[in-house]
């Protein structure tokens, strides 16, 4: 998920949502 959109294949979605949601949670 951290190659990059361009990268992610729509089975990666799910990794790329949890990356999402722990860079939101390291940020606050």
């Amino acid at each position: 998920a951290r190659d990059g959109l361009a990268r992610t294949a729509p089975g990666d979605r799910a990794g790329l949502v949890l990356d999402a949601a722990g860079a939101v949670r390291a940020v606050a």
